[in-house]
């Protein structure tokens, strides 16, 4: 399956904004496209403040922010997207089908500042690339029928 589909980045890149609830950085992506079928699927990490996603207000609410999360209010999430379109270069523009899936349940505990979650939720990206990841985490044959 791997023979299909090409990484388009050597490394982690930037990717926009998140658009959910809490989102308190950006995306840090990798993406791959399969040519054949003009598919791309591009996973996603980004840094939530769950205080902040459950409309909880630092001052306010601190002492049922400490009973909920403790100390550890930050937490990473992954968004995966995945893209049939018609032309790879303009995938937006040209999009036949797509889908995505959340992942939320990445950590046990969280993290007790913003900076520790973005290095893990850039490690957790960087370790994507590594030899066998990628047949084991996306079994997808790039076909618009075939998405979950």
């Amino acid at each position: 399956m791997m023979n299909d589909w090409e990484c388009l980045y050597s490394e982690p890149v930037p990717n926009g904004t998140p658009g959910c609830d809490g989102a308190v950085s950006d995306y840090i992506s990798v993406r791959w496209v399969n040519r054949k079928r003009g598919a791309m699927i591009t996973s996603s990490w980004y840094v939530v403040d769950l205080a902040e996603r459950n409309g909880l207000d630092k001052v306010d609410d601190a002492e049922q922010i400490a009973e909920r999360f403790g100390d550890n209010v930050f937490d990473v999430e992954q968004e995966i997207e995945y893209l049939v379109c018609g032309d790879l270069d303009d995938p937006g523009a040209t999009e036949v089908a797509s889908d995505i899936q959340y992942r939320d349940d990445l950590t046990l505990n969280g993290f007790a500042s913003k900076s520790e979650a973005e290095a893990y939720a850039l490690n957790q990206c960087a370790q994507e690339l590594t030899p066998g990841r990628f047949e084991r985490d996306y079994q997808w044959s790039g076909r618009a029928e075939d998405l979950r």
